[in-house]
Parts: structure tokens; sequence; C-alpha cells
């Protein structure tokens, strides 16, 4: 498990890369009052440990793209989206 502590104006969220048997899950939960939330803003899957590698530096490098107010909005509303199909 890799786990990194992000911080954008003002606001602090934990980003965590875990392997599930070969399943690569990166997630995005936001840090309320010290305490991590259980509500994911980002979740990105793949069976490649290189993409996953990847898109937890990517993340790591530029939050900005993912937990921005609008990028976390458009997550959730796709979200939304996909439960609701």
């Amino acid at each position: 498990m890799i786990k990194d502590i992000l911080e954008y104006k003002g606001k602090k969220f934990q980003l965590s890369t875990i392997n599930l048997d070969g399943l690569f899950e990166t997630m995005i939960f936001p840090i309320e009052n010290g305490v991590v939330s259980g509500r994911e803003v980002y979740c990105f899957r793949t069976v490649k440990a290189g993409e996953s590698h990847n898109k937890h530096r990517d993340i790591y490098y530029h939050s900005e793209n993912y937990i921005s107010d609008e990028a976390i909005a458009k997550y959730l509303k796709e979200k939304e989206d996909w439960f609701n199909t």
C-alpha cells in the first residue's frame, strides 16, 4: 500500500494505492478534522502495475486536476450517472 497526503487550497486529502490480488485501486479521500473520510472523491482501478504507479504519481504531482472543486463535482456526477444506468 502507498499512502500520501495531498493539500489543496487549505484542504487535506489522502491518496492511497493498494493491490487487491492483482487489481490496483488508487483512491482519494478527504481528511476532515484529522480523520480520513470514507467518502471517496476519486477512484481509479487497473490490473496493470505500471499504469497504477503512473496514475498515483500523476495525482501526486498534479493533484489540482483531481481534487479541485470542479474535478470532484465531475467525478461524483459521473459516478452517479454510472450507478443510475
